[in-house]
């Protein structure tokens, strides 16, 4: 019985420290995301206040065409991939216009496509889709717009 209490207690041990891996994991990934967007929202104001000043916004900022790069790779798992949560939005609100979507139903969607995130993203990114003319609502559901559903045929054109 020893060696068998002695496996469990390690099977135990290695679970907590598997956790607590994925934890510090996601935590990195969320300080990666926030440092990303830190850093694109300079850009994009260094970029405005040479274009202001008359410079050309390349010869500050070297670089800016290329997307931050993840800084850690996890593999296989899901926590180092980069999603893009309003595009797959987008896809959600296409995919049901015969229908609508709730708030709910996008957010379940979310989750289904591997990209969870809290409903507060799922309301603002809706208010600006809304306010930006991508989206409407009707009866407590959203549908695309002209100006959505002809985005995403232009790009499905592009690509073939």
């Amino acid at each position: 019985m020893e060696l068998k209490e002695e496996l469990q207690r390690r099977v135990e041990f290695l679970k907590g420290e598997l956790e607590s891996a994925r934890k510090r994991a996601a935590q990195a990934k969320a300080e990666e995301e926030t440092l990303a967007n830190d850093l694109a929202a300079y850009q994009r104001t260094l970029e405005a206040e040479s274009r202001r000043d008359g410079q050309p916004a390349s010869v500050l900022t070297p670089n800016a065409d290329r997307a931050p790069q993840p800084l850690f790779d996890l593999g296989d798992t899901d926590v180092g991939r980069e999603v893009n949560k309003a595009q797959l939005m987008r896809e959600i609100i296409i995919e049901n216009r015969a229908t609508g979507s709730t708030a709910s139903s996008i957010l379940e969607g979310l989750k289904r496509k591997g990209a969870e995130c809290p409903p507060t993203y799922v309301y603002s990114a809706l208010s600006r889709m809304k306010a930006g003319g991508l989206i409407h609502k009707r009866r407590g559901k959203f549908f695309p717009s002209e100006s959505l559903l002809g985005a995403e045929i232009a790009k499905e054109a592009a690509s073939e």
